[in-house]
């Protein structure tokens, strides 16, 4: 007996543009808001001391340019700072699809934002207008060819988002909240580095901050969430 094997024909490879969609799909184009019912990841101890807390909460005040007092408060200032975390982890990876180092991507849009007039414009933002000059990209240490190296960044980003305007405007509105966030200014792939370390002590911050809340924070037992949460964050800061 004969056996015919039939081959398969090679899969295609994704083109920058798919490989992009592909991470970017699940992303809404809204402002990020908080939400009621979403699982916010619990504590079983907490991993910061409570007499820490209150020098914590300091450097975060100075950190971020989001103030926070209340549940509320609390609560959407952490869902910008998970955000935030989501889009400094997904950054690599669109900068390895488009063969570009991380901070020259992040210029890129950078620059990309701070010509588009207002938020809703960015869709077409894929091209610069014309009659729009862009500046060169500024970096701490300026290397050579570094304008022939912005030309090939804003190659790739043309490559990366050109059949999906909509994704690009979702990137920027991202970039936009992360840099409304911090008060850090990001130049290179260390201040990424140093945006994405910052954002997660902050995430550990703010979950053991719902953690003494929860365990009233000085406050009566009869208090509510909101009460205590409130509660909490006045005396710390007062302390």
């Amino acid at each position: 007996f004969f056996f015919l094997m039939i081959r398969r024909p090679p899969r295609s490879t994704l083109s920058s543009s798919s490989a992009a969609s592909d991470v970017y799909k699940r992303q809404e184009l809204g402002d990020v808001e908080p939400s009621p019912h979403r699982e916010r990841p619990s504590l079983k101890a907490p991993t910061i001391e409570r007499a820490q807390l209150g020098g914590k909460l300091m450097e975060t005040d100075a950190l971020l340019r989001d103030s926070f007092s209340s549940e509320q408060e609390l609560s959407r200032v952490e869902e910008r700072v998970r955000d935030g975390i989501a889009l400094l982890d997904e950054l690599p990876k669109l900068a390895a699809q488009g063969e570009v180092l991380e901070g020259g991507l992040f210029q890129e849009l950078l620059q990309r934002l701070a010509i588009s007039s207002t938020m809703k414009e960015s869709t077409n933002m894929l091209h610069t207008p014309k009659g729009v000059r862009r500046s060169s990209v500024i970096t701490r240490t300026p290397i050579k060819g570094s304008r022939r190296a912005h030309s090939c960044v804003s190659m790739a980003c043309d490559k990366l988002f050109g059949e999906e305007p909509d994704m690009l405007a979702a990137l920027l509105q991202r970039v936009h909240r992360l840099r409304e966030l911090l008060r850090i200014k990001i130049e290179d792939n260390k201040d990424l580095d140093l945006a994405r370390d910052a954002l997660r002590e902050v995430e550990g911050l703010i979950r053991n901050l719902w953690w003494y809340a929860e365990e009233s924070g000085g406050q009566p037992k009869s208090s509510t969430g909101a009460e205590r949460v409130a509660g909490l964050l006045s005396q710390l800061r007062a302390s």
